[in-house]
């Protein structure tokens, strides 16, 4: 199994979800080429829209005969709304996390 690093990922498209198992999903990486990743997550069920950060690794998928399957595990999911309020300050030129205390 090839690991990867720790990314940001888009969840596309859920195909198969199973509530002993976990779920079959489509991915693209945020900041990537925008290819659709075949991926499984095991004992996990992502909805279709969440953003999430996910590290894993390829392996062959059985359910699809796809040798680059990323087996992925979350790390974490991004509250609706986050990504896009982030986009806006960059954008804006705004410094990305303010000073506590609002100074």
């Amino acid at each position: 199994m090839r690991f990867l690093q720790v990314g940001l990922a888009h969840v596309t498209y859920v195909y198969g979800s199973y509530p002993r198992r976990g779920t079959k999903a489509i991915i693209r990486w945020y900041g990537g080429n925008g290819d659709p990743q075949d991926t499984w997550f095991e004992l996990a069920w992502p909805r279709t829209g969440d953003w999430l950060v996910i590290s894993g690794g390829y392996r062959y998928g059985w359910h699809n005969q796809n040798p680059n399957t990323l087996y992925a595990h979350i790390i974490g999911v991004v509250p609706a709304g986050a990504r896009e309020a982030w986009e806006r300050q960059v954008v804006a030129g705004q410094p990305e996390i303010a000073p506590a205390g609002g100074g």
